[in-house]
């Protein structure tokens, strides 16, 4: 504990008659807050560095409204070395700002830089209101170290409504109050009790990795980073079997907070054997995940040098009449650097044009959305140079794209269609190839075989599969890598959890379809 600060103690109380000692003595100032419920005790002059400080309640001097005693209560504690007056920050939110399609049973849940003040987190402190309603806690715990708190509501939030999560008055352990600040966030129609669970990892069981490699874990839907608890022996951790010891890492998020990465601090011993996993990581409504386990995979003799390949260009090379509102979009074979982006570029002649950049799938994804619509019947070029993977390993040499835009805007959405096998169809092949046509081209850079064009097995597992496109890009084809079970019915989904969308950025409406093998 630092060497000022206020301390709170819970309890609606009509008379007070505290002990407060130390080593060297101290008188603090006690006041009633918070409607007559907290005490307040503010010391007169800054604590004693180093001293052990011992509060104590006694119940026959301390009572309710009513008379009755209030239950006797004594806390020790040691005051740290130093002044604290630095406001904590609030580091995770969720729901984050924005977001939507939350399920009406999610909770809040705020992580700070620091140890707050568990007194000063109220209903009122951290508030959730949507509509005309203002929600009213339930539960609030912490976690150890009071640095996270999680709210959650007496009754289901208003469906497909906006929500506001207001924060004003929580205050660090010395009484420091964080800066207030309101978000927002939509609801569904209704609860989602669907846990979030890894679509993809950067290494495979069986496989070898380089000594420099860094690990990524892809979810269905995006994260709570805040529930992510600890770096070495937490709920997202890398074990060396061989070591018999935790690989010491640092943790990130993608921007889209489908992705967790793991780094390690240090190069992978050599020849040694590694398993991988994740549990208990939360969604943004609250539901844990399915527990993610890789193993066993190992380490080689050395580092490897392969960087990120680019997989889609979007809009196509040689494309003509694409609409003056598209977005460019890159598409790599695996998460990249984000701070790796200077040479991704949309040119006119010499002339770079403005655009906002932004990743997207999990960071395997570049979007560069201009600042004004495109000029009408002008060619431009996508140049992709010198970006780096989360190892920092340089991409492989890729020419640049141009493609030459039509007369105006598409701002029509695209529907599916027709698809093979249809929806419903049995006895199809176990080594078909499933095609979706589209009613007009795609962007070939927002499919992705493990999370927005995606064949699901029986035991919802993802189908490991390639996807193709026709000339045109109105047709995308998706093989699987293996030959399909027999006698076993498959769910494809098209758009249904991450987006597909047309070459005007319009997204298709999420559909999906089954069918059986024979």
């Amino acid at each position: 504990m630092a060497g000022t600060g206020t301390i709170n103690v819970c309890g609606l109380v009509s008379d007070v008659n505290l002990v407060f000692k130390a080593t060297s003595g101290l008188t603090p100032t006690i006041t009633l807050i918070g409607g007559g419920q907290v005490i307040n005790l503010a010391p007169t002059s800054n604590l004693v560095s180093g001293s052990q400080y011992q509060l104590l309640i006694n119940n026959s001097n301390v009572t309710n409204t009513d008379g009755l005693p209030v239950q006797y209560f004594n806390l020790n504690f040691t005051v740290g070395t130093a002044v604290d007056k630095a406001a904590p920050t609030i580091s995770y939110l969720a729901p984050p700002n924005s977001a939507t399609n939350i399920g009406t049973n999610a909770g809040v849940s705020v992580t700070f830089n620091k140890s707050i003040n568990p007194v000063s987190v109220t209903g009122s402190s951290v508030q959730l209101s949507g509509g005309s309603i203002t929600e009213v806690p339930s539960s609030i715990s912490f976690t150890p170290d009071y640095t996270r708190t999680m709210i959650i509501p007496q009754a289901p939030l208003p469906v497909s409504t906006q929500m506001a999560i207001a924060i004003s008055g929580v205050t660090s352990q010395a009484g420091v109050s964080v800066a207030s600040q309101t978000t927002h966030f939509t609801t569904l129609g209704g609860a989602d009790f669907n846990g979030p669970y890894v679509v993809n990892a950067s290494v495979a069981g069986g496989e070898t990795v380089g000594t420099n490699a860094a690990f990524a874990m892809q979810f269905n839907e995006p994260i709570d980073p805040g529930s992510i608890t600890g770096e070495n022996a937490g709920n997202a951790s890398i074990f060396d079997y061989t070591a018999y010891a935790y690989v010491t890492f640092t943790t990130s998020l993608s921007a889209d907070l489908t992705t967790v990465f793991l780094k390690p601090t240090a190069n992978l011993p050599p020849s040694h054997q590694f398993y991988m996993y994740s549990s208990s990581i939360t969604d943004l409504s609250g539901n844990p995940q399915q527990s993610f386990v890789v193993g066993y995979f190992y380490s080689g003799t050395g580092t490897v040098t392969t960087g990120p390949v680019v997989q889609q260009v979007s809009p196509p090379s040689g494309f003509t009449s694409v609409p003056i509102n598209a977005p460019v979009q890159i598409l790599f074979n695996e998460a990249i650097d984000g701070a790796s982006l200077e040479g991704v570029t949309l040119k006119h002649g010499g002339s770079v044009i403005p655009t906002t950049m932004s990743l997207f799938d999990g960071d395997q994804g570049v979007q560069l959305l201009p600042l004004v619509p495109l000029a009408t019947s002008t060619t431009y070029t996508i140049n992709v140079t010198g970006v780096l993977d989360i190892t920092g390993n340089a991409q492989s040499s890729f020419p640049s794209q141009s493609f030459t835009t039509g007369t105006g805007t598409d701002l029509v959405l695209p529907t599916v269609v027709s698809t093979n096998p249809t929806n419903g169809q049995s006895n199809v092949p176990d080594n078909t190839t499933i095609q979706v046509v589209f009613s007009e081209p795609m962007d070939p850079a927002s499919f992705d075989p493990n999370n927005s064009f995606l064949l699901y097995d029986p035991s919802n597992n993802v189908v490991p599969a390639t996807i193709t496109f026709s000339a045109n890009y109105t047709t995308a084809t998706l093989t699987s890598n293996a030959t399909l079970l027999s006698g076993a019915q498959y769910y494809m989904y098209v758009g249904y959890q991450s987006g597909v969308y047309d070459l005007g950025g319009n997204r298709l409406p999420g559909t999906y379809f089954y069918f059986t093998t024979h």
